[in-house]
């Protein structure tokens, strides 16, 4: 088991709070790919794939009867929340530009 001191880290809310947006983050080598951020919405279809993928531990857990069980998890959360696919630059001096790009979308949520 890892922990997170959070203290150390700043604030820390102990109350559920409304999920708003998920991002599918892809970070690309910026000499490569350009230093554009890019923001695109992400069906649910393929959203749902994609957080498949990334639950913890897919590889242990693949049996059919777990994948059931994740998948009528996250299909309700993929109905009711919007997922972005979020392609950005590599580079701690593209970090403010990322989260500025991120609130932004924020407003945008209904």
């Amino acid at each position: 088991m890892r922990r997170v001191p959070v203290k150390e880290l700043g604030a820390f809310c102990d109350r559920p709070q409304p999920l708003a947006a998920l991002y599918l983050l892809e970070r690309r080598d910026p000499t490569q790919h350009g230093t554009t951020i890019d923001m695109t919405p992400v069906s649910r279809a393929e959203a749902l794939v994609a957080l498949i993928r990334h639950c913890f531990a897919t590889q242990l857990l693949s049996a059919l009867t777990h994948q059931r069980r994740r998948a009528a998890l996250l299909v309700p959360l993929v109905q009711r929340v919007p997922v972005r696919r979020l392609v950005y630059p590599a580079g701690f001096e593209y970090l403010p530009r990322v989260r500025q790009s991120i609130l932004d979308d924020l407003k945008t949520v209904s």
